[in-house]
Parts: C-alpha cells; sequence; structure tokens
C-alpha cells in the first residue's frame, strides 16, 4: 500500500476530500516521527508496546588466527 492509497481510502472513509485527507496523513506521520525521535515508547491497537533502540556492536571469531574480531 502507497501513500496515495492511504489518502484514498481516507478520504472516501471519511467523507474528506483529497487534500484534507492527505493534511490528515501528514500530520499522522510527522506526529510518529517526532515520538520517535523524542524515544516515546510506541503503541498501536492490539500489539505490544515497542521502543526504537540501537544495537550493540557485534562480533566474529576468525578461527584460523584464533581470536576476536570486532
Amino acid at each position: 500500500m502507497n501513500r496515495a492509497e492511504l489518502v484514498e481510502i481516507l478520504a472516501s472513509r471519511n467523507d474528506l476530500s483529497k487534500t484534507a485527507a492527505n493534511a490528515v496523513l501528514e500530520t499522522l506521520i510527522d506526529t510518529i516521527k517526532t515520538a520517535v525521535k523524542k524515544g516515546d515508547a510506541k503503541r498501536t491497537a492490539r500489539t505490544r508496546q515497542s521502543r526504537l533502540t540501537r544495537a550493540g556492536g557485534r562480533s566474529a571469531r576468525d578461527d584460523q588466527r584464533k581470536r576476536e574480531r570486532t
């Protein structure tokens, strides 16, 4: 599903013009982006709470030289 399809669905289900539906979608996306940047937890209906986190560094083992690699 792309942005145009979302705008079409918003417009048809809520008796909005496509311009108004696009503005609603833009506001929703901006609000979610701002919350994620601030580190707020994100909750959606019927799903678990999730957070954006950074993964730690990875390391690998070089079996030929018997040492750790990063």
